[in-house]
């Protein structure tokens, strides 16, 4: 029997070697029209004439497998309708141009992406990993960006607000994205269909030398912060399987902006700090959808009125936001003494001390129009420090948002043993034993339900 299970991966090995996998991977690639490009490209230094070979065989229509090529380029490559695999891109050009405009159905896998973006006041479209549309036309169904890091960019990959359905049915898989101004950033009108998978985006701070997290708002008071890490709006069906947003700061982390029908399994917020008050880690306003699990880890409060999610108006009708569970740790740190002197003239500590006393979980100003209706089925929040109230509690804004659930309540019990947090207006229910009566909270007493 033990022989038999070494033998078991050797047969695999062989079976997968023989089916084309593994070592064969490469004349794959060739059968399926990619132009190896190794040889083309051996011995050439100039940035300017790697350019032109790159994209005189991309307006021969080829696509390019670019495997163990470390190119430099001087200016964007047009990709339309064609596949990019493989190697490493980087742009070096005078103008703040991207490095890949693409159209068409396309393919881009397993590349890195380098920009010389060094600047402290980059803005938006400069530097641009993967921009989405060019002069070909927009991006069409069936496009796949899979197994792409990017740095050194402005911003990874960006869709402008000019251009209509720049991209429809697009996946998006496997990115680590670090960008100085932001991560991934769709805003044209009409995105809809895109799915993405396992985007992991950090340090994004429009800073080339990062500090300590903890050091952002003093030093970098005199750098334009960056805006975003993960922007979408305008993008209808979207599906999210994985997002990670860790160590940035920035305007608003992630913000989603008119995106009807949104889909996240698992989205995960690390060490995030916004730039400005009166924002979440997560800024959402006329949205409507569905999240899995958030999970938000030792994110210090650095400006007033912050927040886990920042809700902004409604459509015409309502929005409703769904989540099934909602985890929390680190967001309150009442040990002040602790930490640099920087750090603690710098960090708003714990959620109800100082200006931290403004920190809400879920914030809604009152200006906001339209109704805007949150179900929470668990929460699940971690303390340490004595400090459960601070949790328990759930402070949110309950007059502007309306909450049907905020994690798990008892359903019955006697009348001393009612329910006294996290109780949603004409929607918690309780049976006191005690009365023997199914009661309502009214948003100021129980009532009895008819």
């Amino acid at each position: 029997m033990k022989i038999f299970r070494k033998i078991i991966p050797l047969i695999l090995c062989i079976i997968l070697f023989a089916s084309g996998c593994g070592g064969n991977s490469k004349a794959k690639l060739s059968e399926r029209g990619f132009l190896r490009m190794k040889y083309l490209l051996d011995g050439v230094t100039s940035a300017d004439e790697t350019y032109k070979i790159v994209q005189g065989q991309l307006d021969d229509g080829k696509s390019l497998d670019l495997t163990d090529c470390d190119i430099s380029i001087s200016k964007p490559l047009i990709v339309n309708n064609q596949n990019i695999f493989g190697g490493k891109i980087r742009y070096v050009g005078t103008e703040k141009a991207p490095i890949l405009k693409i159209s068409g159905k396309c393919s881009v896998t397993h590349t890195q992406l380098y920009s010389c973006c060094e600047a402290l006041d980059v803005n938006e479209g400069e530097y641009v990993g993967i921009w989405l549309s060019n002069e070909k036309g927009t991006v069409t169904e069936g496009t796949v960006i899979d197994s792409v890091s990017f740095s050194d960019t402005g911003t990874c990959i960006y869709a402008p607000a000019d251009v209509d359905s720049a991209v429809c049915g697009m996946t998006v898989e496997n990115i680590r994205a670090m960008g100085l101004f932001r991560g991934i950033d769709i805003r044209a009108k009409n995105c809809n269909n895109n799915y993405f998978s396992n985007i992991y985006i950090d340090y994004v701070t429009n800073v080339v030398k990062n500090t300590f997290n903890f050091e952002a708002k003093y030093a970098y008071d005199n750098i334009q912060p960056a805006d975003s890490a993960f922007y979408l709006k305008n993008c209808n069906n979207t599906t999210i399987k994985q997002l990670n947003v860790e160590h940035i700061h920035v305007k608003r982390p992630i913000v989603f902006e008119n995106c009807d029908n949104l889909n996240i399994t698992t989205l995960h917020i690390e060490g995030v700090s916004t730039a400005l008050d009166d924002c979440g880690y997560m800024n959402i306003s006329n949205t409507s959808g569905k999240i899995g699990a958030i999970t938000v880890l030792w994110s210090r409060v650095y400006n007033k009125n912050a927040s886990i999610i920042s809700l902004g108006d409604a459509d015409a009708a309502s929005n409703e936001l769904e989540i099934e569970t909602i985890h929390v740790r680190g967001i309150n740190d009442p040990a002040s003494a602790e930490g640099s002197e920087g750090e603690i003239k710098t960090v708003v500590r714990g959620i109800a001390n100082g200006i931290g006393a403004s920190f809400k979980f879920m914030r809604r100003s009152a200006e906001c129009k339209n109704q805007y209706f949150v179900t929470i089925n668990n929460y699940a929040p971690f303390t340490f420090q004595n400090d459960r109230e601070q949790y328990e509690d759930f402070v949110s804004d309950t007059q502007t948002i309306t909450f049907k659930k905020i994690g798990e309540l008892p359903a019955g019990g006697t009348t001393a043993e009612r329910p006294t947090k996290r109780l949603c207006a004409g929607y918690t229910k309780y049976y006191d034993t005690t009365l023997g009566q199914s009661l309502l909270w009214d948003g100021k007493t129980w009532s009895k339900v008819n």
